[in-house]
């Protein structure tokens, strides 16, 4: 089963490991919550909240972290 299986060898380093991707789930959630939702342009924001919600955290970090970071880097 892959849902078990974590990169690291000891069962405190798994639980360490699945305890920080329950973080980077929490953030990508949060990040997605935090967008606006009222206004004129609701419906436009609330099928964004949707995207950003169903994204992989891949897609999340590459969308959102690692773009704008190399645009503050240049």
């Amino acid at each position: 089963m892959h849902a078990l299986h974590a990169p690291v060898d000891n069962p405190v380093s798994d639980g360490a490991y699945s305890a920080m991707a329950s973080l980077e789930w929490a953030l990508k959630a949060w990040f997605a919550l935090m967008l606006p939702e009222t206004g004129r342009w609701a419906k436009k924001h609330a099928a964004e909240e949707a995207t950003v919600l169903r994204m992989n955290f891949q897609s999340f970090i590459h969308a959102f972290v690692l773009s704008p970071m190399q645009i503050l880097r240049q």
